[in-house]
Parts: C-alpha cells; sequence; structure tokens
C-alpha cells in the first residue's frame, strides 16, 4: 500500500509539472467554488456581515490564517501527525465570538474543507477539523466572559478524541500512531483557546469590533 501510494504520490507530482497552469486553474477553481458558497451564505442570510469590508476582512484573515497553517503542515517533513496542530477549533471560535454561532459553524465547513484541499483532499482532517471546530464554535457561542474561551479546551479535545478513534479503529490502526494523534490533538486543544483570546483582543482593538 505504501509503495502504491508513492507511486500515486510520484505520477501526480510528474503531471502538475507538465501541466502547471491546468493544475493552478484547478485549485483556484476548488477555492472558488469552497469560499463562494460561504459568501452566497453571508450574502442572503448575512447582510450586515456581507457589506461591511472590516468584518470581511476579519473572515478574510481568518480564512488565511488557517489555510497557512495548512500549507506548513504539509512543508514540514516530519513523520509525525502535524496536520493535528491545524488550529481549525479557534477559527470556529472567533467566527462565533466576533459574528454568531451560524457564522462560525458555516466558517467551520469552509475551512475544514480548504484545509483537506491543501492537504491533498484529506478526508480524514476534513471531518475531524469539521468535528473538533463545530464543538469550539458550541462552547462559545453564549459567551459573556473571556475566561470562558477557555472551557472550550475539554470540548475541542473530546471532538478530535473521538473522531480520531473513529477513524483508528475504522482503519486499523495501532495503538501507538493512535495516542501519537491524541498528543497532538490536545496540544490544539490547549493553543487554539489561547490563539483565540490574543486575536480577539487584537481584532476588537484593530478593527474597532465590540464583542
Amino acid at each position: 500500500k505504501l509503495k502504491l501510494d508513492s507511486y500515486e504520490k510520484a505520477k501526480v507530482d510528474r503531471s502538475t509539472q507538465h501541466n502547471e497552469w491546468q493544475h493552478c486553474l484547478g485549485i483556484a477553481f476548488h477555492v472558488i467554488l469552497l469560499v463562494g458558497i460561504f459568501g452566497v451564505y453571508l450574502f442572503l442570510f448575512r447582510k450586515r456581515v456581507f457589506r461591511d469590508n472590516r468584518k470581511l476582512i476579519i473572515i478574510a484573515i481568518v480564512l488565511l490564517m488557517e489555510t497557512f497553517f495548512a500549507y506548513l503542515s504539509i512543508q514540514v517533513n516530519l513523520s509525525e501527525p502535524v496536520q493535528y496542530l491545524i488550529f481549525v477549533p479557534a477559527a470556529s471560535m472567533l467566527l462565533t465570538i466576533i459574528f454568531d454561532s451560524r457564522v462560525g459553524f458555516y466558517g467551520t465547513v469552509t475551512i475544514a474543507f480548504l484545509v483537506a484541499a491543501i492537504r491533498g483532499n484529506d478526508y480524514n482532517i476534513a471531518l475531524i477539523s469539521l468535528i473538533a471546530g463545530s464543538l469550539g464554535a458550541y462552547t462559545v457561542r453564549d459567551i459573556r466572559l473571556r475566561t470562558q474561551i477557555f472551557r472550550s479546551l475539554v470540548f475541542i479535545f473530546l471532538g478530535y478524541s473521538l473522531s480520531i478513534l473513529a477513524l483508528s479503529i475504522e482503519r486499523f490502526e495501532s495503538l501507538p500512531t493512535t495516542l501519537t494523534a491524541l498528543t497532538f490533538a490536545s496540544v490544539n486543544a490547549v493553543i487554539s483557546p489561547v490563539l483565540t483570546y490574543g486575536l480577539l483582543l487584537l481584532f476588537e482593538r484593530v478593527f474597532k469590533v465590540t464583542t
């Protein structure tokens, strides 16, 4: 299986070199579809957000931040599951606190698919990010104090753990592999609330947003 996966990757890399423009066009179309659906949702159901350039810039920054994390995860040449250090729950919580839970959820769906696309259409990370991010958004939907952000830690780890365990059992993963994945997920669960706390202060002050 490893040899076949390696062959498939080499084949894709070779075809990409010969058809670079076609590859870039496909990527652009892929991204436009994903972000476009989110944009249509904002236009139809959140016009106050869609018509506010400052709020659109915040959403763009959050999307770019997550895609940058996803890009780093494939550039770092490590055997460990660094994909679990893509802090999707942080984006989910930011969008929920700044806007509302529905924007947070649809933003999470968009980000999960963007991350999966960057990582070679990886369904695993899409599903795991979607579950953990949704739980993160759920925990801050009625937040009143900044310190309540940190209660999301348990729910984020729960989302990662359940989805990782489900996929590991389905794929007959070894126990050490599963434990390593859970360890990286726990790091994400700790860092995401901290990142959310810091970026929330920044967005409030720079973009004059009241949360």
